[in-house]
């Protein structure tokens, strides 16, 4: 199949095949010269490579990504006088062109985990003490070693890793990534005991082993910041091993952080958010959230009927991507989202409603596999196609949207459904969802879901938006590049996933543009400001 498909390639877009064989060989393309070029000159005064201090980050090849982290780990050694060093946990993420760059970046030095004997020896003890007291998931997701809550990450790796809709602890494979957990835990205590690392950066921050275990050590252990960064934002947080309280806090902040910005500001930002949501609910696809392809907010098919004639009350539930880090925000009522859809379906029993799942458009076919599967041994729901609109359902007489944190929890209640949340969520600061903090007051709501639709106010959407989409984790609107939604307009998924962004961004940086990044970077890493990139660092 891979050969049908280079041969394919060959015919339909010869240079981009070129480009790809050139790759393999680790030849650079002209676009990656070009930057590399341009790198070694920019950054030829913040070269330090013999600097004993770290700045230490994830080896992440993408390029949008590391354009703007090439800014962070420059400005941040000159500022620790300290040297940028790379780690992978796995050497088939290295790349003979991407050594090229990084190198242009002044990055120094690439470290790949690999255990010590001793490590190794330590790693069996450890491992071999502790897996005969995990019998269940939650013993699993709750444990520590060396103090480091190290199993949340064990149970997102599984999930993603394998394409797994919950845990299984029978498969062999888990056994293989405790290990792995164990294995980074060690080989990190070592590494941050002998090397004075003042930094840490991360491609992403939530769970799993590469992107938050090694921030989480450095910090519960050895009291590292860290950040996160891309092209919309820079983050900061002191204590990464805290992460799920300060997004909590974070999320519970908003209506102060809208507070904070001026009359003008607030009216300004609020027409923007009405504009945008419209945009939504009218069908327009990728408004302020550039993953979608496919929109839930659709046309109406007056041909079809998709619920059934009935009085009863009607619940739609919004299943989320099994795999994808249910546990990235922090406090889930349930271990992952399939032990969620396992407790609706237990729910579903003691009432006397109309139960639906509607999975996304934009759905996996594993997810989408998973989700039939459910259905079809939990017959008191019924699978509504997922290219149906929204605004069909609700003329159909849905009138309850179920979630664990999705973005239906702002889109829904603006055509007058109820949305009730299973976790902490970005609209927790807000009324217009429910908020359940624990089992009991979920099944509470559940148990006791009127007909009539609950008075929200509006206005507190549109606020909430735009808190959510201008205020949090921005540096500023554009800050990075002149219009980061026209750069989404100009450049395909695959051309900013590729080298092409590298082009993109030298014909529009220009000397005045890159030294106004540098301060903007400056300035927020002087300012310490915790969890949230505030717009206000920009002057």
């Amino acid at each position: 199949m891979k050969f049908i498909y280079l041969i394919q390639m060959m015919v339909k877009n010869p240079l981009k095949f070129l480009d790809k064989v050139k790759h393999r060989l680790g030849i650079p393309s002209s676009d990656v010269r070009k930057m590399i070029l341009r790198n070694k000159e920019v950054w030829s005064n913040y070269k330090n490579t013999k600097a004993k201090s770290v700045i230490l980050f994830d080896y992440y090849p993408l390029v949008e990504t590391e354009l703007v982290r090439g800014y962070l780990w420059n400005v941040l050694a000159e500022k620790h006088n300290a040297r940028i060093v790379s780690y992978a946990t796995d050497r088939k993420i290295y790349s003979k062109i991407w050594h090229k760059i990084y190198e242009s970046m002044n990055v120094s030095e690439h470290i790949l985990v690999s255990p010590s004997s001793k490590q190794k020896k330590k790693r069996d003890e450890i491992y071999n003490n502790i897996i005969g007291k995990i019998t269940t998931k939650q013993e699993l997701f709750d444990l520590h070693i060396h103090g480091v809550w190290i199993g949340i990450d064990i149970y997102e790796e599984y999930l993603m890793r394998c394409s797994m809709h919950t845990v299984t602890l029978e498969d062999a494979r888990i056994k293989d990534i405790i290990k792995d957990a164990i294995d980074i835990l060690l080989f990190f205590e070592d590494y941050f005991q002998k090397n004075n690392v003042k930094v840490i950066d991360s491609s992403h921050i939530g769970v799993r082993l590469k992107s938050n275990l090694v921030p989480k050590i450095a910090g519960k252990l050895f009291n590292i910041p860290f950040y996160t960064s891309h092209s919309r934002s820079v983050i900061h947080y002191p204590k990464p091993h805290l992460y799920y309280e300060e997004e909590e806090r974070i999320f519970s902040s908003y209506h102060n952080l809208f507070l904070k910005q001026s009359a003008v500001e607030r009216a300004q930002g609020v027409l923007w958010a009405k504009n945008s949501l419209s945009k939504r609910l009218s069908g327009g696809i990728g408004v302020d959230g550039f993953y979608a392809t496919k929109t839930s907010f659709g046309k109406v098919d007056s041909s079809i009927v998709v619920t059934k004639n009935s009085n009863k009350l009607k619940i739609v539930i919004c299943p989320h991507e099994f795999y994808d880090s249910p546990n990235c925000s922090g406090g889930l009522l349930f271990l992952d989202f399939y032990e969620w859809l396992l407790y609706l379906a237990h729910i579903s029993t003691k009432t006397d409603f109309d139960w639906y799942i509607k999975t996304h458009p934009d759905v996996s076919k594993t997810s989408e596999i998973v989700i039939k599967d459910f259905v079809e041994k939990n017959q008191q729901f019924t699978l509504i196609p997922s290219k149906t609109s929204f605004h069909q359902l609700k003329n159909e007489g849905v009138s309850h949207v179920l979630t664990c944190f999705g973005s239906v929890g702002h889109e829904c209640p603006l055509i007058g459904m109820t949305v009730i949340n299973a976790g902490n969520n970005v609209h927790m600061a807000y009324d217009f969802n429910h908020h359940p903090k624990t089992l009991d007051e979920y099944e509470k709501i559940l148990l006791n879901l009127g007909g009539s639709n609950e008075e929200i106010n509006i206005n507190d959407i549109y606020e909430f938006y735009y808190v959510q989409h201008k205020i949090v984790g921005r540096l500023s609107d554009d800050w990075f590049f002149d219009s980061y939604d026209k750069m989404l307009l100009d450049l395909s998924v695959s051309e900013r996933n590729g080298f092409e962004m590298f082009r993109y961004f030298l014909e529009n940086i220009t000397p005045e543009k890159h030294e106004r990044i540098i301060l903007t970077m400056k300035k927020f890493i002087d300012s310490q400001k915790v969890g949230v990139a505030m717009k206000e660092v920009v002057s």
